[in-house]
């Protein structure tokens, strides 16, 4: 009786399909930025970052973002309050994968691992090896750094044009940008009595277009970081590169891969790719 009533069901059932595959938990991954995704460096990584890894990825990929210190601010945020609003935006979960993006973002990370996430693979992405400490690196970090080399910037100036004798950088206010500032000083000591710097970080940015549109004879501009002026005003760095290169007397040599097509002289470029 039994063998016949489950024939009979059999019969009057739909045609079975296959159930659905249960779909894998989504990942986690906090992508950490050491200023407002906005900022230039920062939005052209992201952009090829973020699709990339879902792409690739086998699990589908939630991403978190923390920007830990508005670029318009002059000095770092108190560490406390910022490890307290990383972990607010955790709420509790534990991340995949912590991807800080800058130098300031990996030293933040490397500094409180432990108590933020310290089961989580870490990936230091997107910042300069001066920001990499070697003794805080674990079996379960790895770091893609680059190496910024100021002053081969300055030498591909004087290379393309050995009439130079005046350059002016273009360099901004914040934080960041005043640590920048003082590398760029250091490393550009060698070129005394041959080249005369002009600084912009004591300039708005009206003040800069029109130094840049006023310059001497025998002058070029570095476009190395421009995300605030001295008034504090942000600045989105391909609306001020085009204003630039409109009222610019001078060539204009740029930084970032991302930044060629705008108006700068090609040449030892950082490749965001």
């Amino acid at each position: 009786i039994l063998v016949l009533l489950t024939c009979t069901s059999l019969a009057a059932a739909p045609a079975p399909t296959q159930a659905p595959a249960t779909q894998a938990p989504a990942r986690r991954v906090l992508l950490l930025y050491s200023y407002e995704r906005e900022f230039a460096p920062h939005l052209d990584f992201a952009k090829l970052f973020l699709p990339e890894l879902s792409r690739t990825s086998i699990e589908p990929v939630d991403f978190i973002e923390v920007a830990l210190q508005p670029v318009r601010v002059s000095r770092s945020a108190p560490e406390d309050s910022m490890v307290r609003y990383v972990q607010s935006m955790l709420a509790g979960h534990q991340a995949d994968l912590v991807v800080p993006i800058g130098g300031p973002a990996a030293e933040f990370a490397q500094r409180n691992r432990q108590q933020l996430f310290p089961g989580a693979p870490m990936l230091l992405a997107g910042v300069d090896r001066r920001f990499v400490q070697s003794g805080t690196v674990g079996p379960n970090d790895t770091a893609v750094a680059v190496d910024h080399e100021p002053a081969r910037l300055v030498d591909n100036i004087l290379k393309v044009l050995p009439d130079t004798k005046t350059i002016f950088v273009v360099v901004g206010a914040s934080h960041l940008e005043q640590v920048w500032l003082a590398e760029m000083r250091r490393s550009f000591q060698r070129f005394e009595g041959r080249v005369t710097f002009a600084w912009a970080d004591e300039l708005s940015f009206a003040d800069m277009v029109t130094r840049s549109a006023n310059l001497p004879p025998h002058s070029a501009i570095l476009f190395a970081i421009l995300s605030l002026d001295a008034k504090g005003v942000p600045q989105i760095e391909e609306r001020a590169l085009a204003e630039l290169h409109r009222a610019a007397n001078a060539p204009i040599f740029g930084l970032r891969t991302t930044q060629l097509g705008l108006g700068i002289v090609g040449g030892p470029l950082m490749s965001m790719e």
